[in-house]
């Protein structure tokens, strides 16, 4: 039996095809196992994404208060500026990569949301640490919940992976 695939028109000649091998358009949806886990990982990558925004604020707030407040700290704080524009940029990925997941489109794309939400909370643990080692706790407290947030949610997205159009 040939298949004809609905999105490119293509001949498919394997009966057991679930995706075109020419496009990767369904061929076959009633196989595709459809979960939750797309979903789950996609709200937990946005709630990971919204923690980093909120903790990238708050090492801001560390860095210049603990900087020109408290004590003079002669080298500059990069790291936690750093820190503060990669949760920006993990509260952008984040978001976007839960959205499609929630749409089960671009794998790929979330699973960078994904990537950047769990790295960015090792990096805040990581710059309040090295800069200001009086508030390392703050750093764990707040870093934790973010890569948790973001982990849990990446294998979320790997369990799910054949359930995403290509």
């Amino acid at each position: 039996m040939v298949l004809n695939c609905s999105k490119c028109g293509r001949q498919i000649r394997d009966e057991d095809a679930v995706y075109c091998p020419f496009c990767s358009g369904v061929v076959k949806p009633e196989a595709v196992k459809k979960t939750d886990f797309p979903i789950a990982g996609g709200i937990l990558l946005i709630i990971g994404a919204s923690v980093s925004i909120l903790t990238g604020i708050l090492v801001l707030i560390i860095v210049e208060s603990g900087r020109y407040v408290y004590y003079y700290n002669p080298r500059p704080p990069y790291e936690g500026l750093i820190a503060s524009g990669l949760s920006v940029l993990a509260f952008i990925y984040g978001v976007v990569g839960g959205v499609f997941s929630l749409k089960r489109r671009r794998f790929r794309h979330s699973l960078v949301g994904g990537l950047f939400v769990a790295l960015e909370g090792l990096f805040v643990i990581l710059a309040l640490a090295q800069q200001f080692p009086s508030f390392a706790i703050i750093g764990v407290i707040f870093g934790l919940p973010v890569i948790a947030l973001g982990g849990i949610g990446l294998l979320f997205l790997l369990a799910s992976q054949e359930e995403f159009h290509k």
